[in-house]
């Protein structure tokens, strides 16, 4: 979207116009939808974190001062979101990930001509990522899908440093040993 239009779609829905509202949820929607995927599974849990998610930044949006890239700051609200609702939800968390997921990640890696061997290792371990524990899952989708860093995922999850970077090294060793055989 060409900067002019999407700060005039964003002046819009600083005065709270529907019309504008509603154009920025149709051009932003499947972006917000794809952080919360990484995170759940269930569809219609997904639908509800977006939809709260618009809510907050329909109410929020008067902080974006038209500084550095929208899809930066509407991406870390929707992470900043869903790790609350994590925190507070952490009986609903469903780490694995679907199909629709992988074919999406596949594709937007292709987007960026990635050579097909490093596509398929990609995905062979987002694959092997999805038999991961809760805790091991939680914190290797943070740290490797999400680029959070360990004291963040720490205070988000109410975990040590320490412990955040015990359950990604056991992921990764879990992961690696499932591997050798795709690998050798």
């Amino acid at each position: 979207m060409e900067k002019e239009v999407l700060d005039n779609l964003i002046e819009g829905v600083k005065q709270n116009s529907k019309k504008h509202q509603n154009k920025l949820y149709e051009v932003y929607g499947d972006f917000v939808y794809d952080i919360i995927k990484h995170f759940y599974k269930d569809i219609h849990t997904i639908k509800d974190i977006r939809q709260e998610i618009f809510l907050k930044v329909y109410d929020k949006i008067h902080k974006y001062k038209n500084e550095g890239s929208f899809e930066g700051w509407l991406g870390r609200i929707s992470r900043n979101f869903v790790i609350d609702y994590i925190r507070k939800n952490k009986s609903n968390l469903h780490l694995e990930y679907n199909t629709e997921y992988e074919k999406d990640y596949s594709e937007h890696q292709k987007l960026f001509d990635y050579e097909y061997e490093w596509d398929e290792k990609v995905g062979e371990i987002i694959r092997h990522s999805k038999n991961l524990s809760k805790s091991y899952g939680l914190v290797f989708n943070m740290y490797y899908l999400d680029g959070i860093s360990h004291k963040e995922i720490s205070n988000c999850l109410g975990i040590s440093e320490g412990t955040s970077k015990s359950n990604l090294h056991k992921a990764k060793k879990k992961i690696t040993q499932r591997l050798k055989g795709w690998i050798d």
